[in-house]
């Protein structure tokens, strides 16, 4: 009996150790933010106000990164920085041009492609002087189009602004791009029959002939800048519109332009 009554409480006492026995406390591990995919990694736009880029612009020209703003090289080093040029190169005689819209104030800087773009953007824009630093964007074309200009189209295809665009990349991909049977009249200003973003598409009657002009009362279809703005080619504009070659590294898309890779 008494062997009992003594291993009991020992039992009992055992079990509460193993009870109260503190577990380790787990330390959180910050995670680090995944990276927007619609940066550029590795690059940050500058803008510098006069006092600081007084400082700074003569060495940075000479292709150093070491300049007389201390706070600029102390960031500089502890970021990484490898590079940093103006975004406007030197535009020679038209360089006056260049400063009197503040463009010289803009530079490039380039550095690891590990380090958090929106991280360097903000330990830069935190120095002195420093009025902006943006991180660099990458830029989608709108469609499929390899027009260089058509990134400009936004009427045709407007990704940002639903409803402000004319809709027409539903009717490329499901119904047609354009087609040789439909033939459309422009009334408006002579059209550059020699344009490189028409030519494909001109329709041509049996003689050669492009349009008729009615105001001279013949088949002279040149624009002549002479005559005032009465004829500045705005005919062009407007046959560029409709029925400009689409997908030929040219100019614009037009709405019904064609597909010319295809």
């Amino acid at each position: 009996m008494t062997l009992r009554r003594i291993l009991f409480p020992l039992l009992l006492l055992t079990a509460a150790c193993k009870v109260q026995q503190p577990q380790e406390a787990k330390v959180p591990v910050e995670e680090a933010p995944a990276p927007e995919p619609s940066l550029i990694p590795g690059r940050v736009t500058l803008q510098f106000d006069d006092d600081l880029l007084s400082l700074i612009e003569e060495d940075l020209s000479a292709g150093s990164l070491h300049t007389k703003s201390p706070a600029l090289n102390g960031l500089l080093e502890d970021l990484g920085i490898v590079r940093m040029e103006r975004l406007f190169p030197d535009a020679g005689e038209y360089e006056a041009r260049t400063r009197a819209a503040g463009l010289h104030r803009f530079y490039q800087v380039e550095f690891a492609d590990s380090l958090p773009v929106t991280k360097a953007a903000v330990s830069l824009q935190a120095i002195p002087g420093v009025l902006s630093a943006s991180p660099q964007r990458k830029v989608y074309p709108r469609g499929g189009f390899n027009d260089p200009l058509f990134n400009r189209q936004w009427h045709l295809v407007n990704s940002r602004t639903p409803g402000a665009d004319i809709n027409v990349q539903t009717v490329w991909d499901n119904y047609t791009t354009g087609s040789a049977d439909v033939i459309v009249c422009v009334v408006d200003e002579c059209i550059d029959a020699d344009h490189p973003d028409l030519q494909g598409n001109l329709w041509k009657d049996r003689n050669g002939h492009t349009g008729f002009n009615f105001a001279r009362n013949n088949f002279d279809l040149s624009i002549r800048p002479e005559n005032g703005d009465g004829d500045i080619g705005h005919g062009t504009h407007v046959a560029g519109t409709l029925a400009a070659v689409s997908n030929n590294g040219i100019g614009v898309a037009g709405i019904a332009g064609g597909d010319a890779a295809a």
